[in-house]
């Protein structure tokens, strides 16, 4: 996953752990997306 892979080693650890450290990256960006959506746009 090319989202995962360009985020720097503490990135990736902080999301592999809020995704449960399941090992897939799959898990990662649904967590990912989960966030995001949950997170307001503030239109910059």
């Amino acid at each position: 996953m090319a989202w995962l892979k360009a985020l720097n080693a503490a990135r990736r650890r902080y999301w592999m752990q809020r995704a449960g450290n399941t090992g897939c990256a799959a898990d990662t960006w649904a967590t990912y997306k989960h966030a995001a959506a949950a997170t307001p746009d503030d239109g910059a």
